[in-house]
């Protein structure tokens, strides 16, 4: 039998080409394509296994949301019906519950009511709309221990049964409580109250309970009253997801001021009507359905007494009025309110007691909300211009080729969670910090596209030369074949590494795409879990340089990136953490931690690292055999010229021409005809080609081309 003809290698190039073509047609859908048969299995199992792992569980289907709707708007009617009976007097269902004796005995003996004050000396803040923080200490009313008023602590619990206490504990470890903070809106959005007594404020809020484990925490809804002349707080609190009954509010406060705060509720009750109308009417539904139990169904009564202000009263009353209606008024700087509190549960048997807790005023926290967005819109304004400039700096493909991509990935990263943070709080806030914080945030989305661009292109560059060296290594290995192993097998015929290998059939480095994938399916997930979320954040921080101090270390190359880029980024980048957590005063109210400074120290380490990798050579800190590419001696010793010679010079540049002298100090006295320092062999270049360059100019013509620019040989890196 007569064996095939051999094509001609211009057959052979006309049929690769045509071959190329045909792929590429049935790439773009313009032409017939053999779809590779797909395993339905495999992708079943791969879409449960994404659905499963992005969903958070389910629960049976919720009722209509309009029935919800309807059903409360009923029961919200009923409620007033009866609630204003009762306070004209007539038959009702409704009855206000009386607080124990005991209750009044211990709030007074732990919360004293103070004297009138002189308001020429002190006076009390009539509007204290913001957020109060405080250590929170605990006390167990069923065991009091070591305390004055454990009396009074036992008659509040007698009646209580023990075990109920256990079931409304819930999950929560109470026993770590650290912090606790108090939000309060007043007065109430929405409500009326011209008719209502002027020293009378309703307000609502929340309050939020936080664990010694980071980024623990339960929340409770508040309503309640502020007396604005004594400077005394009264309210409920209730998990949220529990429905705060307003109507009993009166049943906290003193004898003398029940009717007063009852005729206070009316319109909130009216307000809560007419809004829940307004949802019916416009289609829309606000009801939300919890995918779990509360953790907790503890409720709380809160007891606050506001520190007197050491200013005349008129003085604080014109600051309060310049903060509402600004005029340009010169006034006063007013010290922040100081809250002392009583948090009791009576039903689980604990209270919660807070000490001169530091308030911000909404009117203040608005413009440190503004100062933080203008200060990251210059920081992202000077992270943008030297990523140009990097850009400028490494435009030809031989500069890209010694960038790591993974280092612009995870400032990608970095920057897609800034982008989703100030886009998300300046839209839901809907104040006055909304548009300035989304400034930073259409900044962070820019850097995020050109970093992904950017690392894309780097990809492009350096693929094909990471395949080179791939099949260089494997001809350097040889061709002998090793027996497949159990675990190869395995995961050869697994499902999951079975739509790789489909994959890899796609692309034949598929890894890029598959740890993009991974790297956002992850992102998703740790979004709305904020403990997790900034571990990530902080070991990605913690890596920031260390893909290109290795690829720099590995290559044996030298001045990938700018010394000025990698300084001013880093500084850039490092203003966010040490914001948020070193700042005490940040936005967020997070508090202080130890480990930023680690983190920074890290980092920082990093920048260190790459500047001696500047001085003593890239690979300075790894043996040898960890080298992709042996090193080569750029800067071997050389002798001295003669010294009698008109010039002295070891030769012109092959670059630009001109001499390359030897330093004065080297060229006279006893060190002429002595080996060269260190510090002045870096001044010249010899190639392995033997051509002699200024150093400078090498690097400069190696950033553009890596062959030597007389005789067109390939150059080792520099």
């Amino acid at each position: 039998m007569s064996s095939p003809a051999t094509p001609s290698p211009q057959e052979q190039a006309r049929a690769d080409h045509a071959e190329a073509l045909r792929r590429m047609e049935e790439a773009m859908g313009r032409g017939p394509a053999t779809a590779t048969p797909r395993s339905s299995l495999s992708s079943f199992i791969l879409l449960t296994f994404f659905f499963f792992f992005f969903s958070g569980g389910g629960n049976d289907l919720p009722m209509p949301a309009h029935t919800q709707l309807h059903d409360s708007l009923k029961s919200l009617l009923y409620q007033q019906s009866n609630f204003t009976a009762w306070i004209n007097g007539s038959e009702s269902n409704f009855s206000l519950i009386e607080q124990p004796p005991a209750v009044a005995h211990l709030i007074q003996t732990l919360l004293p009511t103070l004297p009138p004050l002189d308001t020429s000396l002190f006076s009390y803040s009539h509007n204290v709309t913001g957020y109060f923080e405080s250590p929170v200490t605990i006390h167990n009313l069923t065991d009091p221990f070591n305390v004055t008023w454990s009396t009074e602590a036992q008659d509040v619990v007698k009646s209580i049964n023990a075990s109920d206490i256990i079931d409304r504990l819930g999950t929560w470890n109470w026993s770590a409580v650290s912090n606790l903070g108090i939000t309060i809106k007043e007065p109430m959005p929405q409500v009326n109250f011209e008719a209502s007594d002027p020293d009378i404020v309703m307000f609502n809020g929340e309050v939020t309970i936080e664990s010694e484990t980071e980024f623990q925490y339960v929340k409770f809804d508040l309503e309640g009253v502020h007396f604005p002349k004594n400077g005394t707080f009264y309210a409920f609190a209730e998990p949220q997801g529990r429905k705060v009954e307003t109507r009993q509010i009166p049943s906290l406060v003193p004898e003398g001021a029940q009717n007063a705060t009852a005729q206070a509720i009316v319109p909130i009750l009216e307000s809560k009507i007419e809004r829940l109308r307004n949802i019916i009417a416009s289609g829309a539904t606000e009801l939300t359905n919890e995918e779990s139990p509360p953790e907790t169904t503890c409720s709380l009564k809160l007891y606050g007494q506001l520190q007197p202000a050491p200013l005349p009263q008129y003085l604080l009353e014109n600051l309060e009025a310049e903060v509402e209606n600004p005029t340009g008024a010169s006034t006063i700087s007013a010290p922040p309110p100081l809250l002392d509190a009583i948090l009791l549960s009576e039903d689980c048997g604990f209270l919660l007691e807070i000490r001169e807790a530091k308030g911000m005023k909404a009117a203040r926290f608005w413009r440190k909300m503004t100062t933080y967005a203008g200060s990251s819109f210059i920081i992202y304004c000077a992270l943008l211009a030297l990523f140009v400039k990097h850009t400028k700096e490494t435009a030809t493909p031989a500069a890209v080729s010694r960038v790591s991509r993974w280092s612009f990935i995870i400032q990608a990263g970095a920057d897609a969670f800034s982008f989703v943070a100030h886009v998300s709080y300046g839209i839901l806030t809907d104040s006055q910090a909304s548009l300035p914080l989304l400034a930073p945030g259409f900044l962070a989305c820019i850097m995020l596209i050109n970093q992904a661009q950017y690392a894309l292109q780097i990809r492009a560059v350096q693929d094909p030369e990471e395949t080179a060296l791939a099949a260089l290594a494997a001809r350097t290995a040889g061709t002998e074949q090793r027996p497949e192993t159990f675990m190869q097998s395995v995961f050869r015929q697994s499902v999951l590494f079975g739509w790789v290998n489909d994959l890899r059939r796609v692309d034949p480095n598929p890894k890029f795409w598959i740890m993009l994938t991974i790297g956002l399916g992850l992102f998703l997930k740790v979004l709305f879990h904020p403990a997790l979320l900034f571990t990530i954040m902080g070991l990605l921080y913690t890596l920031l340089w260390v893909p290109q101090i290795i690829r720099s270390a590995r290559r044996n190359t030298m001045r990938a990136m700018s010394l000025q880029y990698v300084i001013g980024t880093t500084i850039g980048r490092a203003f966010f953490p040490l914001y948020f957590f070193a700042c005490p005063q940040n936005i967020l109210g997070v508090h202080t931690t130890w480990w930023v400074w680690t983190l920074m120290g890290a980092v920082f380490l990093q920048v260190v690292v790459m500047v001696l990798q500047d001085i003593f050579g890239p690979s300075f800190f790894m043996p040898t055999s960890w080298l992709t590419t042996p090193p080569y001696d750029y800067h071997p010793v050389m002798p001295l010229p003669d010294i009698e010679a008109p010039e002295q010079s070891l030769g012109d540049c092959a670059i630009c021409m001109d001499a390359i002298l030897v330093h004065p100090e080297i060229s006279s006295g006893e060190k002429a005809g002595l080996l060269m320092a260190a510090a002045e062999r870096r001044t010249y270049s010899l190639a392995p080609c033997n051509h002699l360059f200024h150093t400078h100019c090498l690097e400069q013509w190696l950033g553009v081309k890596n062959i030597c620019p007389q005789c067109r040989r390939l150059l080792p890196p520099l």
